[in-house]
Parts: C-alpha cells; structure tokens; sequence
C-alpha cells in the first residue's frame, strides 16, 4: 500500500500526465496494423516495374542525410532534443538497410552480398550508435565541456587564487593578475552557461532524516548518491541535497514543481502528511490569502501561454521552502 501511494505521488511531482486519448489511439493503431500487414502480404504482387525507381531511394537518402547533419548540429549544441533526432537516425538507418537488401534487383548474388555488406558494415552499427546516443542524450546534455579559452592559456593565467583578508572576518579576496581572457569573452564562452544544465541544491543538517521525509512524504527516492549527498531527479531534472551545519532560511521558494492538477496534487501530499502553508501576502487574488493551502497568483512569463498560475507551499524536514504551482491559461 504505501509503494503503491508513493508511486502515485512520485508521479505527480515527477511528470506531466499523459494525455488519455494517446494510449488508446496507439493501441488501436498498432493492432490495426497486424490485419492490414497480413492482407498486404497475400494481395501485393511479388514483382513489379517502377517507372521512377530511382525518386524514392533519392528522397529517402536526402532525408537520411539531413536528419544525421540535424543530430550533428544539435549534439554539438547540447540541445535536449538530441535523443529524438537520434532515435529517428536509428529507425532510417535500419529502414535503410532493410530495404536495400530486399529490393536489391536479382541476377546474381553480387548484388545481394553487397547490400548485404554494405548493411553489417555501414547501415546497422550507425544505426546502433544511433540509438546509443539517444539512450545516452542526457548524460550529453548535461555534461560540460571544457572552455577553449581555459584549455588555451598559460598554466596558472585563468585559476583564481585567494588568500585572507587579515581583518578578523575569514573572508577570502583573490589576488595576482587577471586572466587575459577575462576581457572579453567569444561566441562559445557566452554560451558556455546558457548550453548547461541546471541543478538545484537544498541543504540538510540532518540527510538521513531528509531522505525519510522525501521518500515517506513526497514518494521521491534518490537516483544516486554519495557520502554527504542525495541525488534526485524529477522531469529531467536534477536537485541534490547535501549534508550542510548551516540552516535553511525559508523565507522564499528555493525550489518548485510545476504540475497539472494542483488541487490533486496538493491533496496527495496532505494524505502523507506534508504541511502546506497558509499564505498572507499582498499581491495575491482572493484578498491576499490562501484558500485551501492554494495561492492564486495574478500574471506569468509571456512564453508561458498564461495569464496566471494557482501555487501552494511546504516545507521539507530541513526548513527548505518547496511550492508546487500549476499554469492558469
């Protein structure tokens, strides 16, 4: 019962629900196909003369070339959609292969052993390294290259270096001379933070009391860890708490889930026991307060497609201030 409950809740946090009509639709889809598979292979001849042999596999090529220069340009990119086009590379690769082998024109076996070949050799491990690549998209995504500036400069010219300022307070200030890439900064160094990934990090005095907490109240387990260290990952994306002798201020949101169905949500995690806070802050509709732990929350980003979001908060077992909000449109 209560892995049953915690998956229910993982979910909610975790993912965007699917729509109800996709599962469905492709089921009917896939069945549909076996009936209409076999009538194809007893009704098409098994020969037949083409006027414009030559378009299809043309096409189908121009195709297959674009869409390697798209997994290119966005694997050098470190776009998150690197996967998809991946995974389509896949799937035109081993289309490609199937096909050269079976149409390849009769008269011999030449010619089927270098489709043959040309399929194990070429076609099918591009395929797979395809696929690799699709699996392996978002450990690319977010691991961060090396800046060139840094690669290129002269030992100790870009590495910082500190010492104590001397006046009693601990505090550190750098000293010795400035990197001479400090100035300015190329089309690569600019985007050098804008291609990596965001993690969050949320401070724990105690970690094993809020792993307790995350794994009993929100349903969230942790997908790595290390001595001082939970890793965890909803929708993608990573947060980390780490084992810290400082406390959590609480004052504003240090991290939040964006969900669908708030009121369910919100509902859930009461279930569990999670504390939701009643809010009393000018800005809000509704005169300013919560109603039913949810906020309504006037205005939202112009890229968001909303006119408002509706959010609730809580706090961790750490005194972290976590929200939940759903976009209104």
């Amino acid at each position: 019962m209560r892995e049953s409950r915690a998956s229910g809740v993982r979910g909610l946090l975790r993912i965007r629900p699917t729509p109800r009509w996709i599962v469905p639709l492709f089921t009917v889809l896939g069945l549909a196909l076996v009936p209409w598979t076999l009538y194809l292979a007893i009704t098409l001849p098994r020969r037949a003369t083409l006027d414009s042999y030559d378009a299809p596999w043309v096409g189908f090529d121009i195709g297959l070339a674009g869409l390697i220069l798209l997994t290119a340009v966005l694997a050098r990119r470190r776009h998150r959609q690197v996967g998809l086009a991946a995974v389509a590379v896949s799937t035109m690769l081993v289309a490609d292969a199937w096909f050269d082998v079976t149409t390849t024109p009769g008269g011999g076996t030449r010619g089927i052993a270098v489709a043959l070949a040309i399929a194990f050799v070429v076609e099918l491990p591009l395929a797979g390294l395809s696929l690799w690549l699709a699996l392996t998209a978002g450990d690319l995504v977010g691991t961060r290259l090396p800046d060139r500036a840094a690669a290129t400069a002269p030992p100790g010219g870009t590495r910082p270096r500190f010492r104590r300022t001397g006046d009693g307070t601990g505090r550190l200030r750098s000293y010795g001379r400035r990197s001479r890439h400090s100035g300015g900064m190329n089309a690569d160094g600019r985007e050098m933070l804008a291609r990596g990934r965001v993690a969050t990090r949320l401070p724990a005095q105690d970690l094993d009391r809020a792993r307790r907490f995350y794994a009993e109240r929100l349903g969230l387990e942790p997908v790595d860890e290390r001595p001082g260290g939970l890793l965890y990952r909803c929708g993608g994306v990573d947060f980390v708490l780490f084992r810290s002798t400082g406390t959590s201020p609480g004052t504003f949101t240090q991290m939040a889930w964006e969900v669908e169905d708030i009121e369910r949500v919100v509902s859930a995690l009461e279930g569990r026991g999670v504390v939701f806070e009643e809010v009393d802050l000018p800005g809000l509709l509704g005169g300013g307060r919560t109603t039913d732990s949810i906020a309504e929350i006037e205005g939202n980003y112009p890229s968001k497609g909303a006119r408002g979001e509706r959010g609730a908060w809580f706090r961790d077992s750490e005194g972290n201030l976590l929200g939940v909000g759903q976009l209104v449109r």
